[in-house]
């Protein structure tokens, strides 16, 4: 797990003081290939790109609100822990499983699970 704290501005406003966002929470899997870009799309229609600095310990963005309103979003990573039950419960995302084959000697052949956890402070998502 990666957990960043975030700040957002209003885009184009160079002038303006980044204020404090909502922490951003973070997996994906076991870690063996780490992404250089993320982006998402809230339940409530907030989305972000973002693009990860080496080592994932920070990312550099814009936010897009519900109502359209574009911000600068950046954050630092604070921690970093190993992914657990427990994590997941205290995250309000919704934990995405993926199953995987890998493609070698001619044929397909089960792989690692890709587990996906994007929490940026919105409501946990409805289950239906």
């Amino acid at each position: 797990m990666f957990a960043y704290r975030t700040e957002l501005r209003p885009a184009h406003a160079s002038s303006d003081p980044w204020q404090p966002a909502p922490r951003l929470l973070f997996h994906d899997g076991d870690e063996q290939f780490l992404p250089a870009q993320l982006s998402w799309r809230g339940e409530d229609g907030a989305e972000a790109p973002i693009s990860f600095a080496a080592g994932m310990f920070g990312f550099f963005g814009c936010y897009r609100a519900q109502d359209g309103t574009a911000y600068e979003y950046r954050g630092d990573l604070t921690d970093r822990w190993p992914f657990s039950e427990e994590t997941e419960n205290l995250s309000a995302a919704t934990l995405h499983r993926f199953h995987t084959e890998e493609g070698w000697g001619g044929g397909w052949h089960g792989s690692t699970d890709l587990r996906l956890l994007v929490d940026d402070g919105g409501a946990r998502p409805s289950s239906g």
